[in-house]
């Protein structure tokens, strides 16, 4: 369904099996979790699309800005719970870096070398969420809109996601404007509706 969806889709479509020299396998990582890329074989694809005549999509960013926006409350600590607690995440704000830091399981989240991953915005967005098959395999709502919780500088502030067609989606407050991200890394959880997020 994805690979179809893809193929219809505005934005260019590097799937692994039509761009194989877009990609490559890590063989000391278990696949499918292996598979990698760099800036260079992104650049080359997208040269490659362009020399066909394909100019692509524009996007506008998310908007930025250093000023905390007003209606905000306390969010140093958030909570994001897991019937499985070794998926239970919890982003704590560290004031001396201006981040937060992600906690998974009880330790920090690190990366294959060693760095604890931190995000200066972290997003969390309530969506109906369902189990297809005994695998595990879960279809996602990611089209129309619901709850959004915006996290940075250590505070919170409630809101709406709305997201239509192929447009990136846009985190609204109580009077339907963007809310202003800090510049930095952002993080978006995805949760389900009936999930009770703690922070």
């Amino acid at each position: 369904e994805a690979l179809s969806q893809a193929r219809v889709s505005p934005l260019y479509n590097l799937d692994e099996f039509a761009h194989t020299t877009s990609f490559w396998r890590d063989q000391n990582r278990q696949a499918p979790h292996n598979v990698y890329t760099s800036t260079a074989r992104l650049l080359e694809a997208l040269l490659a699309y362009q020399k066909g005549g394909d100019q692509g999509t524009t996007y506008e960013s998310w908007p930025y800005s250093e000023q905390i926006p007003q209606s905000t409350i306390p969010g140093s600590e958030v909570m994001i719970p897991s019937k499985d607690s070794a998926y239970e995440v919890r982003w704590q704000y560290r004031d001396a870096l201006k981040q937060y830091e992600r906690i998974m399981a009880g330790k920090s989240h690190r990366d294959e070398n060693g760095i604890g991953l931190q995000a200066s915005n972290v997003i969390i967005i309530k969506t109906v969420i369902n189990v297809l098959d005994e695998v595990g395999r879960r279809e996602i709502k990611t089209m129309g809109g619901g709850e959004a919780l915006v996290f940075r500088n250590g505070l919170a502030q409630k809101g709406i996601w709305k997201k239509q067609g192929s447009a990136r989606p846009r985190f609204l407050n109580s009077q339907e404007q963007e809310i202003p991200l800090a510049p930095g890394i952002t993080w978006i959880e995805v949760a389900p509706q009936a999930a009770e997020i703690e922070y």
